[in-house]
């Protein structure tokens, strides 16, 4: 997490993170990170190893945004 505050869920644990937090989410979990405040939240997401084709994005994904 970057800025802001998240509610991040990882199967049926919720936990509050913020600035400076690191969530590590195993694959296959099922997961959800929601921002709880007015403030924007800004974080970063990496993939290891990476979970889309090389020249896609997950715009290009059957993902649903996240609200």
């Amino acid at each position: 997490m970057v800025k802001g505050e998240a509610i991040t869920r990882i199967d049926e644990r919720e936990r509050r993170t913020g600035p400076g937090s690191l969530v590590t989410i195993p694959k296959g979990v099922h997961h959800h990170v929601r921002n709880p405040g007015a403030t924007p939240l800004f974080l970063l997401t990496v993939y290891a190893p990476p979970e889309y084709e090389p020249g896609t994005t997950a715009a290009d994904s059957n993902l649903s945004p996240v609200s």
